[in-house]
């Protein structure tokens, strides 16, 4: 389920509603492309490479989407940025202290703007941050991953890290999961986990919505299994242990709960 993600942004756009932004603040942009669109809907699409050693992103968006992908390419942050307003411009800011680039993006009126990230970064970078309304992707990367959105559907495949995913509203779609740890919480939303590894320690749960935790059958031994829903069916294949080192909490107010072998 979707609400006030990216798409419903550009929808009000469309309509010709204004906003009141700060002007864009960052220098050294390449490839810009600046188009308007009906009812004075502009977009810019920006790229950007930078060569430096990175351990660590953050963001701290407004509005937009955040996607996150490994690249073969050691030292190296490749930046994409597409920009949508109704009148000026939003602020976006992006530097470096050490090993850590931050990116950060202001719309006074988030519903009305936004800044939408696809980055490329060696696959052991740490990722950290929120949006205000906007879908997260992260596609194989193997360092912790901590993320928080407002309003938005989440794809996550192959992590390998500390995995934190948290959003008000969306679904959470993880798949080849590598994490040990993972934690997926929504409020309104599906949360499916499916494991490519045996992890140690699952939380997903959510206030509206069905949950689905799959773990591999071979060596996966067996876990401590906290699953509830007050309203919708339960099943659980996975071989339980009040004993056991390993956990899963798999839990709904409404909706079904599974916890399967993958």
């Amino acid at each position: 389920m979707r609400t006030m993600t990216t798409s419903t942004i550009r929808r009000r756009l469309s309509a010709g509603l204004m906003l009141a932004a700060a002007a864009l603040t960052v220098t050294g942009l390449a490839g810009c492309d600046d188009k308007t669109g009906l009812g004075g809907t502009k977009t810019e699409q920006q790229s950007q490479t930078y060569q430096h050693k990175v351990t660590k992103i953050e963001f701290n968006l407004n509005a937009g989407d955040i996607s996150v992908s490994s690249a073969d390419a050691a030292d190296t942050v490749a930046v994409e940025r597409k920009l949508e307003w109704a009148d000026d411009k939003p602020e976006v800011k992006e530097e470096w202290a050490g090993d850590t680039l931050r990116i950060t993006v202001h719309c006074k009126q988030p519903e009305h703007c936004s800044v939408s990230y696809t980055v490329r970064a060696p696959a052991a970078v740490s990722v950290t941050g929120k949006t205000g309304a906007g879908d997260l992707a992260i596609t194989d990367v193997t360092g912790d991953i901590d993320l928080d959105t407002e309003a938005g559907d989440s794809t996550i495949r192959g992590t390998a890290g500390k995995l934190r995913i948290n959003t008000t509203a969306g679904d959470i779609d993880a798949s080849d999961l590598k994490s040990a740890d993972a934690q997926l919480k929504t409020e309104s939303g599906n949360v499916t986990a499916r494991f490519a590894a045996v992890p140690t320690k699952v939380v997903a749960t959510s206030t509206s919505g069905n949950i689905e935790v799959a773990v591999p059958k071979a060596d996966s031994g067996s876990f401590q299994i906290k699953a509830e829903t007050k309203a919708g069916d339960r099943k659980v294949d996975v071989t339980q242990d009040a004993a056991s080192g390993r956990s899963i909490d798999a839990t709904t107010e409404s909706g079904n709960v599974s916890v399967v072998y993958a």
